[in-house]
């Protein structure tokens, strides 16, 4: 795979899928959630199975998901996605 992570990132920003092939599969990226906040990530899917990277809007989530998909999309992600935890966000202070 032979993609830059700025440019797939400069597709992704602004909320619209990308499809991109990888040794024969086809798999979508969309952003979802709002841009700002802790409850948003990049979601790949292949169809069958989807992984999460995140939080946030970010190219780091785009970089993550490609060394995902060099490194096999059946092997652990790295790091694993955590869901958002809205009881956390809130004793924090912060509210979106």
């Amino acid at each position: 795979m032979n993609l830059d992570g700025y440019e797939l990132y400069e597709q992704l920003k602004n909320g619209e899928p990308v499809v991109l092939a990888h040794k024969e599969t086809q798999y979508r990226l969309q952003f979802v959630g709002k841009p700002v906040g802790s409850d948003n990530y990049l979601l790949v899917t292949d169809g069958n199975k989807s992984n999460r990277y995140g939080w946030g809007w970010g190219s780091e989530q785009v970089w993550r998901a490609l060394e995902h998909l060099k490194a096999g999309w059946n092997t652990r992600q790295v790091p694993v996605y955590r869901p958002y935890d809205a009881k956390a966000e809130e004793e924090g202070g912060w509210t979106y």
